[in-house]
This record gives C-alpha cells, sequence and structure tokens, in this order.
C-alpha cells in the first residue's frame, strides 16, 4: 500500500492527465470532512479550474469538477521516473572524445579544451562513478553530496572545471576535490537517479565504502528503490450504472 498522497503528487497527476503543466496548480485549501478523509482543493491558475480532492485511502483518492468526475488509484511519481540505470552514450566520436579527456586528467594536464568537453556530452559522464554521502537534514557537507571519480583511476584533483557542464542543474559546486555539494536535493533516491539519468554511474562498491566512513546506508535505501515496480497511476473500477 502506498503512502499518504502528497498535494504535489496530486499536482502531477494532474499533468499527467490533461490537466496542464503542474506549475500553474495551486492548492487554495485543505481540511478534513466528517468522516475523517483529507480533503484538498486546487486551482489552475491559467484556466481557472477548480478541483476538489478527497482522499479515500492511503494513496487513492477521489477527485471531483473536472471534465468528468474521476477515481483514481495514485502512487507517488518518484517511484515511476526513476532512472536506475545510468544513460549510456553509444556514440562513437562521443565516446573517443571522452578518452581523450580521461587520458589528459591521467596526465594530469589542467589544459583540456571547451570543445572537447562538449563534444564527448554523456560518454564523458560514462567515465565517472560516484557514491552520496550527507544528511538530508544537514547543512553545507552535512547536507547531501556526491562524491565523483573517474573510474579506474587514482585521480584526487578538483573536477569542476571537467564535468560540472553534466551535473544536474541544482547543485552547490565542487565544494573539495571530487566532492560536490547537492544540499538541494532532500530525497537521495532522486539525487543518485538525476545523475545516472545525466550519464554518471552509481557505484555500489563505492557507496558501501561511503556508507561504512559516514555512518550512512544510503547502498541499502537506493537498492531497494529501485528496485521497487514502476508505479503508475491507473483508474479504479467505475461503478456499476444504476
Amino acid at each position: 500500500m502506498t503512502d499518504k498522497t502528497t498535494s504535489d503528487q496530486l499536482k502531477h497527476f494532474f499533468a499527467q492527465h490533461g490537466g496542464g503543466d503542474e506549475k500553474d496548480w495551486k492548492r487554495t485549501s485543505k481540511k478534513k470532512n466528517d468522516e475523517g478523509q483529507v480533503v484538498r482543493q486546487f486551482e489552475n491558475r491559467k484556466t481557472g479550474v477548480q478541483l476538489e480532492v478527497v482522499e479515500t485511502a492511503p494513496g487513492q483518492f477521489k477527485a471531483r469538477r473536472l471534465s468528468a468526475d474521476a477515481n483514481a488509484s495514485f502512487a507517488p511519481p518518484a517511484a515511476e521516473e526513476l532512472t536506475r540505470k545510468p544513460v549510456i552514450e553509444t556514440n562513437a566520436d562521443k565516446n573517443a572524445a571522452a578518452d581523450k579527456v580521461i587520458e589528459k586528467l591521467a596526465e594530469y594536464d589542467e589544459e583540456i579544451a571547451t570543445s572537447l568537453l562538449k563534444k564527448a556530452g554523456t560518454a564523458l559522464a560514462n567515465r565517472f562513478v560516484f557514491a552520496i554521502g550527507g544528511d538530508v537534514n544537514g547543512g553545507l557537507l552535512d547536507s547531501l553530496f556526491a562524491e565523483i571519480s573517474p573510474k579506474g583511476l587514482d585521480y584526487d584533483q578538483h573536477l569542476e572545471h571537467v564535468i560540472s557542464h553534466l551535473l544536474p542543474k541544482n547543485n552547490g559546486g565542487e565544494a573539495m576535490e571530487l566532492t560536490f555539494d547537492f544540499s538541494g536535493y532532500k530525497d537521495p533516491v532522486r539525487l543518485v537517479s538525476d545523475l545516472q539519468k545525466n550519464g554518471f554511474i552509481w557505484d555500489e562498491t563505492y557507496q558501501a565504502q561511503m556508507d561504512a566512513s559516514t555512518g550512512q546506508n544510503y547502498l541499502a535505501l537506493v537498492k531497494a528503490a529501485f528496485a521497487a515496480p514502476a508505479a503508475t497511476a491507473t483508474p479504479a473500477p467505475k461503478p456499476p450504472a444504476l
């Protein structure tokens, strides 16, 4: 059974089912009815459409004031959107460019042409493994971060000039050698997913080592999330016609 539905999950559901952009939806009220069910009202800023949503059970809701009344079973979008495996670049030219960048790093050559980095693209991200650490409620490096290293290369220098253009945009930059600040993230699974979407490779051995040094257990958390079946928003059976 899924957890309780959140307002953000409902906005995502509206957008996925013909309701426009989720950022246009605003929750205007939240209360409980006489039956103890959570009742939320939403308004679309652009269209003026208003909805009332009653959470009938954990992960299930009934919405009205749509074009047609709807009953639906809803699971959090995070599960269905996870990038469980890194995006791999297969273009030969891009991979050749990525290999050249790694050769330069192996020689501690700081002069890497921007054009070469751009040409390599995702293939360059595929040359890096990462593990995450920190705490979602911490500050700066007590908050979430990712340690990113060239795969199979003994390298301990700054990487921001090499991979910053490949990282998810909501990062805080390189806080120290190989370590990038992701304090903007509050979900470690989403952080791993977003890095893999950009081509970086989450390494379980690396993560186990990181967990041992930080006292976290992100290895088990991420593996469990990635093993879960993709969630979908499934219409509930319609009641029989009277």
